[in-house]
């Protein structure tokens, strides 16, 4: 099962002060069996089950913190989704957050 490593506690400390636009640090919280995870890649989705992501970028194993863009729409997306990968392959079913934009 991929779903052995996870990432958890995912939040978005909205930095942004416009009124849908989102910016900020993502930071979340490793679980589980971490001894194939190489890396995480997050996204912004659509949805809980992750549909329609928008790659924000990747990070490496042991950094669980990424940088988002301010001025970042926040357009159809309710979500922030991490995913992590293994030198295999990406997870399929990833860890997702709920998207709140209220200002740090």
């Amino acid at each position: 099962s991929d779903s052995i490593a996870t990432a958890v506690d995912i939040s978005l400390v909205d930095k942004d002060l416009d009124d849908l636009e989102l910016g900020g640090a993502i930071i979340w919280t490793p679980a589980g069996d971490l001894a194939f995870v190489r890396q995480y890649w997050v996204y912004l989705v659509s949805s809980e089950s992750g549909a329609n992501r928008s790659y924000i970028g990747m990070t490496p194993f042991g950094t669980n913190e990424i940088n988002l863009l301010s001025d970042q729409p926040l357009a159809a997306f309710s979500h922030v989704a991490v995913y992590i990968r293994s030198s295999l392959a990406e997870q399929t079913t990833p860890h997702v957050s709920g998207l709140n934009d209220t200002h740090a």
